[in-house]
Parts: C-alpha cells; structure tokens; sequence
C-alpha cells in the first residue's frame, strides 16, 4: 500500500440522503472504492473517519430563500445515515457535521493532531460541496492532502470537473484507488 503511516481517511457524506443524488454507475464505483480503501487503512491500523452531514451552517443562502418559498418538505429521517456497508464498525470513527467541511465544529482536527496525522486521503460525496470545503480546510490546517479521483462523485459533473481539474491541484494531490493500493 502506498499510504504512509501518519495517514488517515476520510469518507465525506456517503449516507442515504445523498448517494441517491448522483448517478448509479458514478455512486457504485465511489461507494466500493471507499470500501475498499476504508479495508486497507484499517488492515494497516490506520484511523479511518466516516463523516456525515445532519444540518447545514446557518447563514443566508438563495438556495435557501427559493426552497422556503416554494415550501419543501424536511428531508426523511435516514436521509443523514450512513449508508450501511459503512456503519458500524467498531474500529472506525463516527462524526456528523452541520456544515460542508469536516473540520468545522466537529474535533476532527483536534483527533487528527493528537494522533500524530499528517496527511489526509478524502473520499465521497460532493465533490465540489464537502470534498472541497473539508481539503480547503485541511490544507489550510497544514496537512497534505490526497484526493481519491475515482472515489469521489458530485451531482453535478461540471461542478466535479471544474474541482478536480481547477481547485485540488492547488492543494492536493489526485490519485486513484489502485496507485494507492498498489504494493
């Protein structure tokens, strides 16, 4: 495996309210990619953080303003769950976040740090929403930052490309599961 030991994964917002947003053929591949990338760390004793999004930042959108006015209904009550091939494994850590990146309000940095972790490897769902905010912020916080291109997904692939190509070669790298699990 090409992961160094102060590593750790983190899998952003593959729970029932939105791995149904994106194609099947796209979320199928990002859902097993993950997977098998949330096996390898734990073979290699690595900590691996399942994230997911149960709110959202409370500031002022348009989005928002047009979904108050047309009345939307809540969303179901699994839509935050975990999708269940990555729900309960008791080597993995669980945290929710009401914002779009995973270090905000939610001690990940904090877990991250005392644990001696330098570089982080990103996986899921949203590509140009949690993926993105949560590499900024990492980046930012100083760790070196791996994207995992073929296990991450966004509802839209305009949005996707213009992240991948655009934004994480400025604070990442962009690697494949396959180069990452390569002996």
């Amino acid at each position: 495996m090409n992961i160094t030991k102060h590593s750790a994964l983190i899998v952003i917002d593959l729970q029932e309210g939105i791995v149904d947003k994106v194609p099947e053929e796209v979320v199928t591949t990002v859902i097993e990619n993950s997977i098998e990338l949330c096996e390898a760390f734990e073979r290699a004793e690595l900590p691996v953080f399942i994230v997911n999004v149960a709110g959202r930042a409370k500031g002022l959108t348009q989005l928002q303003q047009q979904a108050s006015q047309t009345a939307q209904a809540s969303p179901a009550p699994v839509w935050g769950s975990v999708i269940k091939r990555l729900g309960n494994k008791p080597k993995f850590k669980y945290l929710t976040k009401y914002s779009w990146g995973a270090f905000t309000n939610t001690g990940l940095d904090e877990q991250l740090k005392e644990q001696g972790i330098m570089h982080v490897y990103l996986t899921g769902i949203a590509t140009s929403v949690g993926v993105e905010s949560t590499a900024r912020q990492a980046f930012e916080l100083d760790y070196n930052v791996v994207i995992v291109e073929d296990a991450i997904a966004d509802m839209d692939c305009v949005c996707h490309q213009h992240s991948c190509e655009r934004v994480f070669p400025k604070m990442s790298l962009l690697m494949k599961t396959e180069e990452l699990l390569a002996d």
